[in-house]
């Protein structure tokens, strides 16, 4: 085959390549023009994506076939006029597709509007905080509902929010802060006073173990014992759980094996603790062990001692001891001649 035929066999090709991509985007086109029907638009979204690149494919592909045919022809004319109405139909669509997406904007932000307006006409009944006496079962819900109304929201000021917080605190809690001067600056520092003080998952755990474990058992069956049983014995180990303790089940273990302890070795085990370490029952093994050995050292020393001062007196000799009798001897004197 010469190189004429070659080349007149690509430009073939390539006139079909360019004939596909025209069709496709006339087709894009025409529901273009017919856009506002439903069915239209979904077809339109699907099609338009691949316009731009389609178009660039064509305009190559049209230089191409027109340095061919310059070749296999040198007399011919080149005739672009395709381009131009590729380049036409690009931009009508281009058009339409930007005007598609301005209008759902616009009724996405009128939608939000109308649902912001609605939202506005809402009227709540004044909403009543809970107190906090510095009871730590009380924390969790005191802490969660006057972070979400009062402490997060940005639009009432913070002397309002010191305020609000200082009226709501008695007893043990009201005392964290009596010592910071109830001022706006210092709104943030006795607030995390309080967090610092009771947002404690080790002693949250430890409350609601002391609560599931002080649980009185039930005298007899009955719909009302046993309704109060599972709302207490449940809102306790939901409570709990939201703890979201590493491990939980370890933590169980601990809590009932540290029952057991005498107070000075709980206490000592304690001291033992990272500040916010969550205990788990291996280590409290493990400190109950190191412990019982030390204990028992320390109390072989105090036998050995004891020991070593028993022998000592058993084999030290005792002193030699002498008695001395003296004997004065005596004439015979009359006691009244005082003579012999």
């Amino acid at each position: 085959m010469t190189e004429k035929a070659d080349m007149e066999a690509e430009m073939g090709v390539l006139v079909k390549k360019v004939e596909a991509i025209y069709d496709y985007i006339k087709t894009v086109y025409d529901l273009a023009t017919k856009i506002t029907e439903g069915i239209n638009q979904a077809q339109f979204k699907k099609k338009v994506h691949c316009i731009e690149a389609m178009r660039s494919e064509h305009s190559l592909l049209v230089d191409r076939i027109a340095v061919l045919e310059v070749k296999v022809k040198p007399t011919s004319k080149t005739n672009f006029s395709s381009w131009e109405t590729v380049s036409d139909m690009v931009g009508y669509i281009m058009y339409t597709l930007d005007k598609l997406k301005k209008s759902q904007e616009t009724a996405t932000s009128q939608a939000s509007d109308s649902a912001g307006q609605n939202y506005g006409t809402i009227k709540l009944q004044a909403l009543e905080l809970p107190g906090f006496n510095g009871n730590i079962g009380e924390w969790t819900m005191f802490h969660e509902i006057f972070k979400i109304n009062i402490h997060d929201r940005l639009d009432i000021p913070k002397a309002h929010k010191l305020q609000y917080l200082l009226s709501k605190l008695s007893g043990r809690a009201l005392s964290v802060c009596a010592g910071i001067p109830p001022s706006e600056e210092n709104y943030d520092v006795i607030w995390n006073s309080l967090v610092q003080k009771y947002e404690d998952k080790r002693n949250l755990a430890s409350y609601y173990m002391d609560t599931i474990y002080g649980m009185k058992p039930l005298r007899m069956e009955s719909s009302a014992q046993l309704g109060a049983f599972v709302d207490r014995i449940g809102s306790t180990v939901a409570a709990l759980r939201a703890l979201k303790l590493d491990d939980l089940g370890e933590f169980i273990l601990f809590y009932l094996a540290q029952m057991k302890l005498d107070d000075n070795s709980r206490r000592l085990f304690e001291l033992s603790l990272d500040p916010k370490e969550i205990p788990t029952f291996e280590k409290l093994l493990t400190f109950s062990e190191n412990q019982a050995k030390l204990l028992s050292r320390l109390s072989h020393s105090q036998n050995s001692g004891s020991y070593g001062k028993n022998m000592l007196a058993i084999t030290e000799e005792p002193p030699n001891l002498h008695s001395f009798h003296v004997y004065e001897k005596r004439n015979n004197v009359c006691v009244f001649c005082n003579g012999s």
